[in-house]
């Protein structure tokens, strides 16, 4: 009798062993395209990572699909990227309600774009992937990545963004152009009229000497003529007195 209590507790021991390695065993099919802008869905290359360290990696087929498994319960980084793009890195949190493992997952389908850097980036966090119970399933926490249409708007904001930098940056640019300018000009201007005043003030000065010379002169002249008519006068009276 003790020796099938003990066989019943060895099967149930055994059972609920097996239902937590069937439940640790429980994935989630992550399928999708990756889209490269302006040439479609062709060859990119994801890597799964965990804790930081690479776990797994894998390429797109030609035409940009994908597909893989992540274990529930868990947390994985997911890298998409291609030579020249920006690479996008997603967070997936897979912890889910035990009842939602036990009937099954769908599996959670993306599509990611990937562009050309805008602003010389190499690597846009881009969304975590987490169980929403409103929606009774994983989502992303972004809105943005919930659709190709989405991604590609924010690109466009993205490029528009970038115009509208190099369009301030052009503007900032002709204002430091004509600010220079007018700096230089009031320089030129400046130093045009401090050249005008001392060669005012030399011509004046000039003036003043060339005046006082000349008064100099005349009144030297004077001078001589007083003192020959003097002298005349005083030789003139002297012989008159012979």
């Amino acid at each position: 009798m003790r020796s099938l209590r003990n066989l019943g507790m060895l099967w149930c021991c055994f059972l609920a062993f097996s239902f937590l390695l069937r439940a640790q065993d429980k994935m989630i099919q992550v399928s999708g395209t990756v889209v490269l802008d302006s040439l479609g869905g062709q060859q990119a290359e994801y890597v799964i990572l965990k804790e930081g360290k690479k776990i797994a990696t894998g390429k797109t087929n030609a035409q940009g699909k994908f597909s893989f498994q992540l274990a529930l319960n868990d947390r994985f980084d997911v890298v998409f990227s291609a030579p020249g793009f920006v690479s996008k890195r997603f967070e997936f949190k897979t912890k889910v309600p035990a009842e939602a493992a036990k009937d099954g997952l769908m599996p959670f389908i993306m599509d990611v774009l990937l562009y050309k850097p805008v602003f010389r980036e190499k690597e846009e966090f881009a969304s975590v992937v987490q169980w929403d119970n409103s929606f009774y399933d994983l989502i992303f926490e972004n809105e943005t990545f919930r659709s190709l249409k989405n991604q590609k708007a924010k690109l466009t904001q993205l490029r528009e963004s970038l115009v509208s930098v190099k369009n301030s940056e052009e503007e900032a640019r002709r204002k430091a152009e004509e600010e220079a300018r007018r700096k230089a000009e009031e320089e030129a201007r400046r130093k045009a009229e401090e050249e005008a005043r001392l060669a005012a003030e030399a011509e004046a000065k000039r003036k003043a000497e060339e005046e006082a010379r000349r008064k100099a002169e005349e009144e030297a002249r004077l001078a001589a003529e007083a003192e020959a008519k003097r002298k005349a006068e005083e030789e003139a009276r002297r012989n008159a007195e012979e």
